[in-house]
């Protein structure tokens, strides 16, 4: 992960200030990293933010466990391996793992994108992006929407096809192109018309475009119905 500036391709997904509804209180952070040079270093860069007030430290799950048991941080941002950890740990002390989650994640993680996602992870950042990109998805996970990279929602649909059988929800997705299986999933995860043009780089009108035509596709004349049959 780099700092901000040194490349011209980080991408925000949202501007969450003109959001209806932002939260304006300070962002507090857990990094749950397996080394603490790394997390005291991108510490250090997210800390110059405006909107950040704290960011705790832990390198294994049992101290995050133990951190979000005595205070309650905003988001935590973990790798892979350790989100997962977290994810499926015992709930010591009654502790349910609620707090939205955010992937650091490495090119090797990508074969487990679905499962995470599958766990609660809302957020998707790769390693070599910058601390700018981390913060937007930080604050988009903090704000409840999810934050995922249009090529890891490919991989994820891949991963899905793959594994299910012909479930009423495979078939469901089975009748749409891959664009239009984009914004369903996107949905799902309850992302307006707005955050899925900003997520995909369409304009709005395109994505409403491909909305009417998914209603179209599976006979529905709502969007709830449409995701609806995708469950039945």
């Amino acid at each position: 992960m780099h700092a901000p500036g040194e490349t011209d391709e980080f991408r925000r997904v949202t501007d969450p200030e003109a959001e209806a509804g932002y939260d304006a209180s300070p962002i507090t952070m857990l990094l749950l990293h397996q080394s603490r040079l790394f997390a005291e270093i991108l510490r250090r860069r997210l800390l110059t933010e405006t909107d950040v007030a704290n960011i705790g430290i832990v390198t294994s799950v049992a101290d995050a466990l133990h951190a979000l048991g005595d205070e309650r941080y905003s988001v935590i941002v973990a790798t892979a391996t350790l989100a997962r950890e977290l994810r499926t740990a015992p709930r010591g002390r009654g502790l349910a793992v609620t707090t939205p989650t955010v992937v650091l994640a490495d090119a090797e993680d990508r074969r487990h994108a679905r499962e995470l996602f599958r766990l609660g992870v809302t957020g998707w950042v790769g390693r070599d992006r910058s601390s700018s990109d981390l913060m937007d998805a930080v604050r988009t996970c903090r704000r409840g929407d999810s934050f995922v990279p249009a090529d890891i929602l490919a991989v994820v649909v891949q991963q899905h096809t793959a594994s299910e059988g012909h479930s009423s929800r495979e078939r469901t997705l089975a009748l749409l192109t891959d664009r239009e299986m984009q914004i369903f999933l996107l949905l799902e995860q309850g992302l307006g018309r707005n955050d899925i043009a900003v997520a995909l780089h369409l304009s709005p009108n395109t994505v409403r475009t491909h909305i009417h035509r998914i209603l179209r596709r599976l006979d529905v004349h709502s969007t709830l119905a449409a995701l609806a049959a995708a469950r039945d």
